[in-house]
């Protein structure tokens, strides 16, 4: 297992969690659009972490035990069925926020949808199908499933890592990932690879703090933290001490 390896992994899954996500956000928007309710968002957010988090933590134990290459951490049903319940609490809780901004988004949209309607005279049919046409856009659907399939894949990853690291005892590191995206990739996101940190410690991006790619640390400026999030597809990896004195002695601390 190698670190060009783990980006092609993540490549893969990302698109797998594409895909997923914009058929489920989608037909949430859409249902949305017919009759407005703030819990089908909640809902299809959890329904979303549920299918990709488990993935995305199994997929990372691998990876580090690969590094490793010991079995000394048997993943079990158990640690799948912790993660599962663990998954719902952590949506409602650390994306209330986030998914707020989402619906008030909708509610406007339909608000500015409904005046033009009226003021164009459309009758009921043509101001649904604008309605459902507008709200439920597949490059809305597409943007909110890429945003959020970075933040559950890499929240999935570092669930992983603080488990192995919990169970094992060894110290870990992590190391940001670009995506890989050769059409407009962000600088600062390539120039973050291969410069490994405590897994405790945050990514510092142009000023914007991360515990992984995808999950700014909270309470810092909206628009700054935006511009590194939206359409990302970075992820992190984590690696034992003894891979980053082997690979990233200069890193070591």
């Amino acid at each position: 297992m190698n670190l060009s390896q783990i980006r092609r992994e993540n490549l893969k899954a990302n698109k797998r969690y594409e895909r997923f996500g914009q058929n489920l956000f989608r037909k949430t928007l859409k249902a949305q659009a017919d009759f407005f309710d703030e819990r089908l968002m909640i809902d299809a957010y959890v329904e979303f972490y549920q299918k990709v988090f488990p993935d995305a933590a199994r997929r990372g134990y691998f990876q580090i035990r690969a590094m490793e290459r010991t079995k000394d951490f048997a993943m079990s049903e158990l640690f799948l069925n912790t993660w599962k319940a663990w998954i719902g609490v952590w949506v409602r809780e650390n994306l209330a926020d986030q998914i707020q901004n989402v619906n008030d988004n909708t509610r406007n949209q339909i608000k500015d949808i409904l005046a033009n309607a009226t003021e164009q005279g459309l009758n009921p049919f043509q101001t649904q199908k604008l309605l459902t046409d507008t709200i439920g856009s597949k490059a809305r659907a597409r943007a909110i499933a890429i945003t959020e399939g970075t933040r559950a894949n890499n929240m999935g990853l570092k669930r992983s890592g603080d488990d192995y690291e919990t169970v094992t005892g060894l110290t870990l590191y992590k190391i940001w990932i670009h995506s890989g995206a050769t059409k407009e990739p962000r600088i600062s996101h390539v120039f973050a690879q291969n410069k490994p940190i405590l897994k405790s410690q945050n990514f510092d991006i142009e000023g914007v703090r991360f515990d992984v790619p995808g999950n700014p640390v909270r309470g810092q400026d909206n628009k700054s933290v935006a511009k590194q999030v939206i359409n990302c597809g970075c992820a992190v990896s984590y690696v034992s001490e003894g891979f980053v004195r082997k690979r990233f002695p200069e890193y070591l601390q």
